[in-house]
């Protein structure tokens, strides 16, 4: 249902799927990461399904996320299509390795 919603409404739906803590997550990150021209490299270590790699993506941003599930890069993937994030990018990551 939720990648239908993204299919037509777009960005904005993707804030849906997680309730109020994402929406408060999103209100934080839009505060704080302005727009760029310059295909500055992004990193959203954790980002299940996406919402904040595709936001970056659709602010200029060459954006990575990194989760360890597969299925929800997948998601993570179509919504980045369907929300037309074309900077954004996915990768299956044990992020605990991250530091070794």
């Amino acid at each position: 249902m939720n990648s239908l919603l993204v299919k037509i409404i777009g960005f904005p739906a993707t804030l849906i799927h997680g309730g109020l803590s994402v929406l408060d997550r999103y209100i934080w990150f839009k505060q704080r990461l302005p727009k760029t021209e310059n295909q500055e490299k992004l990193i959203d270590i954790g980002c299940g399904t996406g919402a904040f790699t595709i936001y970056g993506s659709l602010m200029g941003y060459n954006a990575l996320g990194l989760s360890w599930d597969e299925r929800t890069q997948t998601v993570a993937a179509e919504r980045a299509l369907s929300c037309k994030a074309k900077t954004a990018s996915f990768e299956i990551q044990d992020v605990r390795r991250l530091i070794d």
